[in-house]
Parts: C-alpha cells; structure tokens; sequence
C-alpha cells in the first residue's frame, strides 16, 4: 500500500511541478514586459517633450535613440489567460520583436508586438500599447488596454 502512495505523489509531483513553472514564468515575465511598456512610454513623453508636443511618426525614433532609450527594451513573450484553457504564451518573444503602427487601438490585429498609433488626428494619438487582444496573466485588463 506504501509503495502505491509514493508511486502516486511521484506521480502528481511530475505533473503538477511543470505547471507551476510555466505559471511562475508567466507572473515573472508579465511583470517584466509591463515595465517595458512604461520604459517606453516615459521615452515617448520626453521626446514629446524635447519635440514641442510632437510625436514621431515611427516608434523606432524614439526606442532606437539613446537619448531617449539607453538600452533597447527586452523582450518578453506575452502571456495570458484564456479561458478553457489557462495562463499559456500567446506571443512569442519574436513576435514582440516587431513594432505596427495603427490609427487606433482599436485596430489591434492581435499579432503581438509593439502597437503604436502614430495618427495626429486620433484621440490616441502617441500612445503605445502591447498588441495583444487577450487578457493578462491575472485577468485584470486586455494586454492593449493596458
């Protein structure tokens, strides 16, 4: 009977632990690609700024200048929780390599990456967000809500 109940623990131990894992990574990486997401945006403020309330027309003006970003930001994969299915990686850190520029945020297409809507005449115009149409790890907001 002994040898049934270690044989079951070692059992649940083996699926139980990677999953932990994966939601462990998930918290750590959310987190990480929030604070990027700000880096981001207090470059675009002070750009803004220096430019006399102008914004780029290209987001890569601002990431790709040191003066506004000392390092280029790190990637993270995007994470999020689906329903019926749980915390999995929705995008994968190639995919957020990609910077799209939208008129709104609304038009977020989902195919992960930067989303910056580069449109003077939009209400939202200067704003970067993650394009992402799922809702974060935690399910508090949509990733492009954020």
């Amino acid at each position: 009977m002994k040898k049934w109940l270690i044989i079951e623990l070692l059992f649940v131990a083996i699926l139980v632990a990677p999953t932990a894992y994966h939601g462990r990574v998930a918290a750590n990486e959310t987190e990480d690609l929030k604070t990027q997401l700000g880096s981001i945006r207090a470059a675009m403020s002070i750009y803004y700024g220096d430019m006399e309330g102008k914004y780029p027309d290209k987001l890569e003006r601002v990431i790709a200048d040191p003066k506004y970003m000392p390092r280029p930001p790190r990637v993270f994969a995007v994470y999020a929780n689906v329903p019926g299915r749980g915390v999995m990686r929705v995008h994968t850190r190639e995919d957020m390599m990609k910077i799209r520029h939208f008129g709104s945020v609304k038009s977020a297409d989902d195919l992960g990456g930067w989303g910056y809507v580069n449109d003077p005449k939009s209400p939202e115009y200067g704003l970067v967000f993650i394009n992402c149409t799922h809702r974060e790890v935690r399910r508090k907001m949509v990733w492009k809500d954020l």
